[in-house]
């Protein structure tokens, strides 16, 4: 019997009906793809915005924070006015961006 996989979770999806038209583990829809290989992994990686370099990041909080750069920069423009507006949250909301800039992977996505 042909094993058949979900192309976005990996999932085996042999035993669903036919006319299941989409994954119950990731909710995509279903593309059947038939292989006779008794094991097959797929791996679907969704990068978001980025990549963004967490250095710059930290610069741009740090000169420049309660203007919002580092929100602008990473596409938060909603946030970047709101700090440009508050001057990063009255400081509040500096202190918790360094923290959280701080710990993010070098190239971090988002």
């Amino acid at each position: 019997m042909a094993q058949v996989y979900c192309s976005n979770c990996g999932i085996n999806i042999s035993a669903l009906h036919e006319s299941a038209r989409f994954c119950p583990s990731c909710g995509e829809v279903i593309e059947r793809k038939e292989t006779t290989m008794s094991h097959q992994t797929h791996v679907h990686v969704h990068m978001g915005r980025g990549p963004f370099n967490k250095w710059i990041s930290l610069l741009l909080l740090l000169f420049l924070g309660p203007f919002g750069a580092h929100k602008f920069y990473e596409g938060k423009i909603v946030m970047g006015v709101l700090y440009l507006l508050t001057l990063g949250f009255f400081g509040i909301g500096l202190f918790f961006d360094f923290f959280a800039i701080l710990f993010k992977p070098t190239e971090y996505y988002l």
